[in-house]
């Protein structure tokens, strides 16, 4: 739907704002991999879509390329565009996408948002000022130790949201100082080798 004038300025646009203004002149086989990535994604925001379905669509960047094109993609998204995206990179994935489906064998294994799916249930990272191995078994009524690689870095899960008093009560009467209680966080990638697992 553009033409004249109109075409040759989003043309213009679409070209800078994926940092390919000053190689408009060059032919495509000139381009690298990733300035050919850069020109797909150009080629795809040319008509300002509302919804933008996109395959992996940092592939072949460098770091400063995938967070120039990250960035793209976010101001897309509080413009109000619906960006679906296929990737392996899911660092990525957890950056720009509000909500996620993961695929195993075609079929959907998952799905939801990010904190959803990375928020395991009840499970709690401590920061102690003290901590004993011999304390796991004394926390079995409440918790389960699932890592404890220091006392600033104890991870329980409770048997339910109300056991976190008796957790906390327990390590005061132990004498363990508590420096910070936060939920535990998996990263999506985790989440991911997980469910393939399975």
């Amino acid at each position: 739907g553009l033409s004249g004038g109109d075409l040759s300025r989003r043309i213009g646009k679409v070209l800078d704002q994926v940092g390919l203004a000053a190689r408009r002149k060059d032919k495509v086989r000139e381009y690298s991999k990733g300035m050919r990535q850069r020109l797909t994604l150009a080629q795809a925001l040319l008509a300002s879509p509302r919804i933008l379905f996109l395959d992996e669509p940092t592939d072949g960047l460098d770091p400063i390329g995938r967070v120039e094109v990250r960035d793209i993609l976010l101001a897309l998204k509080k413009q109000g565009v619906t960006i679906f995206v296929n990737s392996h990179l899911l660092s990525e994935v957890e950056t720009i996408c509000d909500r996620v489906a993961i695929l195993r064998a075609g079929e959907m294994a998952a799905s939801g948002t990010i904190e959803e799916l990375t928020a395991p249930m009840h499970e709690y990272e401590m920061a102690l000022t003290r901590w004993e191995p011999a304390w796991g078994q004394e926390l079995a009524r409440w918790a389960t130790v699932v890592e404890a690689a220091s006392p600033a870095n104890v991870r329980l899960r409770l048997a339910s949201l109300e056991a976190l008093d008796g957790v906390v009560d327990f390590l005061r009467a132990k004498g363990a100082g508590i420096r910070g209680i936060a939920p535990g966080r998996s990263t999506l990638e985790e989440v991911f080798v997980a469910l393939m697992r399975k």
